[in-house]
Protein backbone atom coordinates (compact mmCIF):
# COMPACT_ATOMS: atom_id res chain seq x y z
CA UNK A 1 0.00 0.00 0.00
CA UNK A 2 1.38 3.29 -1.48
CA UNK A 3 0.88 6.20 1.47
CA UNK A 4 2.35 9.69 1.18
CA UNK A 5 0.78 11.15 3.77
CA UNK A 6 3.49 11.27 6.76
CA UNK A 7 3.04 13.85 9.15
CA UNK A 8 6.88 12.61 11.18
CA UNK A 9 8.14 14.67 8.26
CA UNK A 10 5.63 17.44 8.44
CA UNK A 11 7.05 17.56 12.17
CA UNK A 12 10.48 17.60 11.67
CA UNK A 13 9.92 20.57 8.88
CA UNK A 14 8.22 22.63 11.50
CA UNK A 15 11.49 21.87 13.81
CA UNK A 16 13.77 23.32 11.13
CA UNK A 17 12.04 26.44 10.39
CA UNK A 18 13.37 30.15 11.39
CA UNK A 19 11.19 31.84 13.49
CA UNK A 20 10.83 34.83 10.75
CA UNK A 21 8.93 32.06 8.27
CA UNK A 22 7.13 30.90 11.14
CA UNK A 23 6.04 34.28 11.89
CA UNK A 24 4.91 34.98 8.15
CA UNK A 25 3.06 31.93 7.96
CA UNK A 26 0.72 32.68 11.14
CA UNK A 27 -0.09 35.97 9.39
CA UNK A 28 -1.05 34.06 6.58
CA UNK A 29 -3.39 31.71 8.15
CA UNK A 30 -1.16 28.50 8.86
CA UNK A 31 -0.22 28.94 12.16
CA UNK A 32 -2.69 26.19 13.31
CA UNK A 33 -0.44 23.25 11.46
CA UNK A 34 2.97 25.05 13.05
CA UNK A 35 1.26 23.36 16.67
CA UNK A 36 0.46 19.91 14.84
CA UNK A 37 1.80 17.24 17.15
CA UNK A 38 1.25 13.73 15.49
CA UNK A 39 3.94 11.73 14.11
CA UNK A 40 3.35 8.10 13.07
CA UNK A 41 0.15 6.66 11.10
CA UNK A 42 -0.81 3.45 11.85
CA UNK A 43 -1.43 2.58 7.92
CA UNK A 44 -3.87 -0.91 8.91
CA UNK A 45 -6.34 1.73 10.83
CA UNK A 46 -5.94 4.43 8.18
CA UNK A 47 -7.13 1.63 5.78
CA UNK A 48 -9.73 0.44 7.92
CA UNK A 49 -11.19 3.85 7.95
CA UNK A 50 -10.53 4.69 4.17
CA UNK A 51 -12.74 1.21 4.01
CA UNK A 52 -15.74 3.08 6.56
CA UNK A 53 -15.73 6.40 4.31
CA UNK A 54 -18.08 7.19 2.57
CA UNK A 55 -17.24 10.27 0.30
CA UNK A 56 -21.08 10.13 -1.07
CA UNK A 57 -22.27 11.64 2.42
CA UNK A 58 -18.51 12.52 3.35
CA UNK A 59 -18.80 10.69 6.57
CA UNK A 60 -17.16 7.77 8.55
CA UNK A 61 -19.57 5.38 9.10
CA UNK A 62 -18.26 2.98 11.85
CA UNK A 63 -21.28 0.83 12.80
CA UNK A 64 -23.40 0.48 15.78
CA UNK A 65 -24.42 3.96 14.89
CA UNK A 66 -21.30 5.96 15.36
CA UNK A 67 -20.87 8.40 12.42
CA UNK A 68 -17.98 11.23 11.72
CA UNK A 69 -18.34 13.66 9.78
CA UNK A 70 -15.63 15.34 7.79
CA UNK A 71 -16.39 18.91 6.99
CA UNK A 72 -14.85 22.25 6.72
CA UNK A 73 -15.88 22.70 10.47
CA UNK A 74 -13.79 19.50 11.34
CA UNK A 75 -11.04 20.33 9.52
CA UNK A 76 -10.65 23.83 11.26
CA UNK A 77 -11.08 22.18 14.29
CA UNK A 78 -7.29 20.12 13.72
CA UNK A 79 -5.68 22.43 11.52
CA UNK A 80 -7.67 25.98 12.04
CA UNK A 81 -6.95 26.85 8.61
CA UNK A 82 -8.52 29.36 6.56
CA UNK A 83 -12.30 28.92 6.48
CA UNK A 84 -13.52 31.54 4.34
CA UNK A 85 -12.14 32.78 0.55
CA UNK A 86 -11.66 31.08 -2.58
CA UNK A 87 -10.86 27.88 -4.15
CA UNK A 88 -7.25 27.06 -4.62
CA UNK A 89 -6.24 28.58 -8.46
CA UNK A 90 -6.05 27.15 -11.61
CA UNK A 91 -3.23 27.89 -13.98
CA UNK A 92 -2.56 26.81 -17.72
CA UNK A 93 -0.23 23.74 -17.68
CA UNK A 94 2.41 24.77 -19.94
CA UNK A 95 3.07 28.14 -17.08
CA UNK A 96 2.88 25.75 -14.41
CA UNK A 97 5.81 23.42 -15.54
CA UNK A 98 7.81 27.04 -16.57
CA UNK A 99 6.97 27.48 -12.62
CA UNK A 100 8.32 24.93 -11.93
CA UNK A 101 11.51 24.47 -13.62
CA UNK A 102 11.98 28.07 -11.88
CA UNK A 103 11.62 26.58 -8.86
CA UNK A 104 13.67 23.56 -9.24
CA UNK A 105 16.95 25.98 -10.52
CA UNK A 106 15.94 27.76 -6.54
CA UNK A 107 15.75 24.68 -5.03
CA UNK A 108 18.14 22.33 -6.34
CA UNK A 109 20.27 24.92 -8.64
CA UNK A 110 18.93 22.95 -11.98
CA UNK A 111 16.11 22.93 -13.62
CA UNK A 112 13.82 19.88 -14.82
CA UNK A 113 14.78 18.43 -11.10
CA UNK A 114 11.92 16.89 -9.20
CA UNK A 115 11.39 18.79 -5.68
CA UNK A 116 11.45 16.52 -3.23
CA UNK A 117 10.08 17.94 0.52
CA UNK A 118 13.73 16.67 2.18
CA UNK A 119 15.73 19.04 -0.11
CA UNK A 120 12.94 22.10 1.09
CA UNK A 121 13.19 20.94 4.75
CA UNK A 122 17.17 20.98 4.90
CA UNK A 123 17.19 24.42 2.62
CA UNK A 124 14.97 25.89 4.92
CA UNK A 125 16.79 24.98 7.82
CA UNK A 126 20.23 26.50 7.53
CA UNK A 127 18.24 29.40 5.31
CA UNK A 128 19.61 28.78 1.87
CA UNK A 129 16.03 29.73 1.12
CA UNK A 130 14.64 32.94 2.53
CA UNK A 131 11.55 35.22 1.97
CA UNK A 132 8.82 34.23 -0.86
CA UNK A 133 10.92 31.15 -1.87
CA UNK A 134 10.93 29.57 1.74
CA UNK A 135 7.49 30.42 2.63
CA UNK A 136 6.20 28.72 -0.53
CA UNK A 137 8.75 25.88 -0.32
CA UNK A 138 7.32 25.51 3.37
CA UNK A 139 3.48 25.20 2.12
CA UNK A 140 4.73 22.56 -0.85
CA UNK A 141 5.94 20.15 1.73
CA UNK A 142 3.19 20.80 3.79
CA UNK A 143 0.75 20.07 0.90
CA UNK A 144 2.89 17.16 0.22
CA UNK A 145 3.22 15.60 3.45
CA UNK A 146 0.22 16.51 5.09
CA UNK A 147 -2.72 18.75 3.75
CA UNK A 148 -2.99 17.06 0.32
CA UNK A 149 -0.69 14.20 0.26
CA UNK A 150 -0.68 10.98 -2.78
CA UNK A 151 1.34 8.91 -3.35
CA UNK A 152 4.45 10.85 -5.54
CA UNK A 153 7.08 11.51 -3.23
CA UNK A 154 8.24 14.62 -4.84
CA UNK A 155 6.19 18.45 -5.20
CA UNK A 156 3.32 18.01 -7.18
CA UNK A 157 2.10 21.20 -10.05
CA UNK A 158 -0.99 21.75 -8.08
CA UNK A 159 1.21 22.38 -4.97
CA UNK A 160 3.20 24.65 -7.48
CA UNK A 161 0.15 26.45 -8.72
CA UNK A 162 -1.75 27.05 -5.49
CA UNK A 163 1.27 28.69 -3.83
CA UNK A 164 2.05 30.81 -7.13
CA UNK A 165 0.81 33.55 -5.33
CA UNK A 166 1.80 34.03 -1.57
CA UNK A 167 -0.08 37.21 -1.43
CA UNK A 168 -3.28 34.96 -1.97
CA UNK A 169 -2.65 31.89 0.26
CA UNK A 170 -5.23 33.44 3.53
CA UNK A 171 -7.78 34.53 0.66
CA UNK A 172 -8.07 30.76 0.06
CA UNK A 173 -10.83 28.80 2.03
CA UNK A 174 -7.84 26.01 2.84
CA UNK A 175 -10.85 23.78 5.02
CA UNK A 176 -12.65 23.51 1.80
CA UNK A 177 -10.24 22.55 -0.40
CA UNK A 178 -8.74 19.33 2.23
CA UNK A 179 -12.62 18.09 2.51
CA UNK A 180 -12.79 18.40 -1.42
CA UNK A 181 -9.03 16.67 -1.78
CA UNK A 182 -10.43 13.97 0.90
CA UNK A 183 -13.58 13.61 -1.36
CA UNK A 184 -12.01 12.33 -4.00
CA UNK A 185 -9.01 10.82 -2.54
CA UNK A 186 -12.10 8.51 -0.81
CA UNK A 187 -13.71 8.36 -4.11
CA UNK A 188 -10.52 7.02 -6.15
CA UNK A 189 -9.64 4.30 -3.23
CA UNK A 190 -13.24 2.96 -3.51
CA UNK A 191 -12.48 2.58 -7.46
CA UNK A 192 -9.21 0.88 -7.43
CA UNK A 193 -9.76 -1.04 -4.39
CA UNK A 194 -11.61 -3.14 -6.19
CA UNK A 195 -8.70 -4.33 -8.64
CA UNK A 196 -6.08 -3.76 -6.34
CA UNK A 197 -7.38 -4.58 -2.84
CA UNK A 198 -5.46 -3.54 0.10
CA UNK A 199 -2.50 -2.74 -1.81
CA UNK A 200 -4.49 0.05 -2.97
CA UNK A 201 -2.81 3.55 -2.80
CA UNK A 202 -4.14 5.94 -0.26
CA UNK A 203 -4.39 9.91 -1.04
CA UNK A 204 -5.21 12.46 1.10
CA UNK A 205 -4.85 13.75 4.66
CA UNK A 206 -4.95 10.58 6.00
CA UNK A 207 -3.64 11.62 9.59
CA UNK A 208 -6.95 13.87 9.70
CA UNK A 209 -9.03 10.52 9.74
CA UNK A 210 -6.92 8.81 12.35
CA UNK A 211 -6.76 11.38 15.22
CA UNK A 212 -10.60 12.25 13.82
CA UNK A 213 -11.38 8.43 15.00
CA UNK A 214 -9.32 8.27 18.07
CA UNK A 215 -10.91 11.49 19.52
CA UNK A 216 -14.06 9.37 19.00
CA UNK A 217 -12.44 6.05 20.68
CA UNK A 218 -11.28 8.23 23.33
CA UNK A 219 -14.63 10.19 24.29
CA UNK A 220 -16.40 7.02 23.86
CA UNK A 221 -14.27 5.00 26.28
CA UNK A 222 -15.67 7.98 28.75
CA UNK A 223 -19.46 8.14 27.56
CA UNK A 224 -19.88 4.31 26.20
CA UNK A 225 -23.77 5.15 25.73
CA UNK A 226 -23.47 8.40 23.65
Amino acid sequence: MSLRCSPGKFVDLVKATPDEIKDRLRAMGFGGPLEFKPTSLPRMLLIWLMDKFNPESMSLELGMGKVVEINEHAIWCMFMLNRVGNDPPNMDMVEAWEMRNHLSLQVHGVTGNKILPKVIKEKIQFRTLQGDVAVRCWLMHAFCTLLFANTDNYIRLDDIIWTADVRCISGINWCKAVVDDLRHAARLYRHESFVKGKITPINGCGIFLVVSYLIILFFSSFYPHS
